[in-house]
């Protein structure tokens, strides 16, 4: 086939999505025996009257065509146009061997047949673009007017559907068939049962007692039911009436229980805040008693030693060949040292004779009132790198009178603290002997503990005693040399006479 033919097979749509199909070349070449197929049966239909079906049914069933109309109306849609089927010798074979096969069925088919087949002959020749589409659409009307009642052509996927469609009508068909073949047979079986007359007397006498008996059994049981129904709308009452009870107990309870919870809650929140307040208080009283037993002034100034050296707030006093400390670290430490007996000084306000003390860091002094001179003179207590002619002929320099001057106020506040404390002790005896025991229970504490710290220091005085420019027997004094080992044992006693008056100074304050 050329491809105009080809395209005329795609004017075609399928009938049942209608989308533009190709349809199979083969249909233009079908053999006599594919177009057989396509003509209806001949078998006779029964009647509808035969059927004892509805006026509707009826009407239906007698508008549908039998084999015999369809063939006569393709033959006359085969007359009126140049439909045309092409054949070939396998063709015309198969067409005697079928003629042979049939010529006992009926001659009205037999005729129509040879007609049909003899028109399509005479019509083989004709091959234009027309007569093929008027062919095919010939030949999908036959196939539309068959006992399918499907309209041709349809495409792969719609005949599969309508082929799921028409299996399931069939298995619906079968299952209503097997159930009026059982209606059917028990109609019969009933219609064998009321043969018999006697039986059937019989039966009805008996269907009769039953009747009443039932009759009967049913009064019973309605009027059972009556009663039971009373009794379940009492039970219902009374269960309504014991849930609404329950319910309001629920109710109250929970009220009761909400109460109770809130109580409680503000109970432990109480209870927390007390305890908090509790352990806040207590926590302050420890740090009040930290702070009561914390002693200022051994804080300030920790008098403490390294080895050959005296320390006062981590600072070393001292320095010798072997063990080099800088000059800075010396004047600080002195520095420290004037701040220390100008704080015992003021504390307990004693009067140094003659000096007067000013604490400046690293460049601390003392001035000295000369009475020859009636004026003060101001000594350096730090170490110098200026140049001085007492350094170069070793002479007594101004940080030697310094020192001395230092050693001096010593002197003066431990002799303070005896003359203190001999009146103390002489008004603290006078007076023990006139209190009472209850003055005694309140403050015999403080006064004993005044008397063994004046005690201690009256028996013991200074560790280390001082003679002009000497203490325990060494000199403070340098001569413009560089600190020797000698010199910083010195500043080691000194720095011990010191950290017994801060610890008689601590003791007389803190009972004050």
């Amino acid at each position: 086939m050329n491809d105009l033919q080809f395209d005329s097979l795609k004017v075609f749509k399928c009938q049942n999505c209608h989308l533009p199909l190709q349809v199979d070349p083969t249909m233009l070449h079908l053999s006599k025996s594919q177009r057989e197929l396509l003509l209806p049966r001949e078998d006779r239909r029964p009647g509808v009257e035969e059927f004892n079906l509805r006026q509707e049914s009826q009407d239906m069933l007698k508008k549908v065509k039998t084999g015999k109309e369809a063939k006569q109306l393709l033959k006359e849609d085969f007359q009126s146009s140049d439909f045309l089927f092409l054949r070939d010798i396998d063709d015309s074979i198969a067409e005697k061997d079928l003629k042979k096969g049939l010529e006992g069925d009926n001659d009205d088919r037999k005729s129509n047949e040879d007609s049909m087949v003899s028109e399509l002959d005479v019509e083989d020749t004709a091959k234009t673009l027309s007569t093929q589409i008027e062919r095919l659409s010939k030949l999908f009307e036959i196939m539309s007017t068959s006992e399918s009642n499907i309209d041709y052509p349809i495409c792969q996927e719609c005949c599969n559907i309508m082929m799921k469609r028409l299996k399931t009508d069939y298995e619906k068909a079968v299952k209503e068939r097997d159930l009026y073949f059982q209606f059917v047979k028990r109609i019969e079986k009933q219609q064998l049962d009321e043969s018999d007359s006697s039986q059937l007397s019989l039966r009805q006498k008996e269907y009769t007692d039953q009747t009443k008996k039932i009759n009967q059994e049913r009064e019973r049981l309605l009027l059972e039911l009556t009663k039971k129904e009373q009794v379940e709308e009492e039970l219902d009452a009374e269960i309504a009436e014991l849930t609404r009870q329950i319910s309001e107990k629920k109710a109250n309870e929970r009220a009761t229980r909400k109460i109770d919870n809130a109580k409680q809650w503000d109970k432990m929140k109480l209870l927390n805040d007390i305890s908090s307040l509790q352990y806040q208080y207590e926590t302050e009283l420890n740090k009040l008693d930290q702070l009561r037993k914390t002693n200022i002034y051994n804080e300030s100034f920790r008098i403490s030693h390294q080895g050959p050296f005296a320390t006062i707030c981590g600072l070393k006093l001292g320095s010798y060949e072997d063990h080099k400390v800088s000059y800075s670290e010396i004047n600080a430490a002195l520095g420290q040292l004037v701040l220390l007996l100008m704080t015992i000084s003021s504390s307990l306000n004693i009067k140094i004779s003659g000096y007067r003390l000013q604490p400046i860091g690293s460049t601390s002094k003392v001035s000295k009132f000369l009475a020859d001179k009636e004026d003060w003179e101001t000594y350096e207590l730090y170490f110098s790198s200026n140049f001085s002619l007492e350094k170069i002929f070793k002479r007594e320099t101004d940080f030697d009178k310094g020192m001395e001057s230092l050693l001096d106020i010593v002197k003066q506040i431990s002799l303070s603290f005896s003359t203190v404390v001999s009146s103390d002790t002489d008004i603290n005896i006078q007076d023990e002997r006139t209190r009472s025991n209850d003055s005694m229970l309140n403050g015999g504490a403080n006064r004993n503990a005044n008397l063994r710290a004046d005690r201690l220091f009256t028996e013991s005085e200074l560790p280390y005693m001082i003679d002009g420019d000497r203490i325990n027997g060494i000199s403070v004094k340098l001569y413009g040399a560089e600190p020797n080992l000698e010199w910083t044992t010195a500043m080691k006693f000194l720095l011990t006479d010191a950290k017994w008056l801060l610890v008689f100074c601590s003791s007389k304050l803190s009972l004050q």
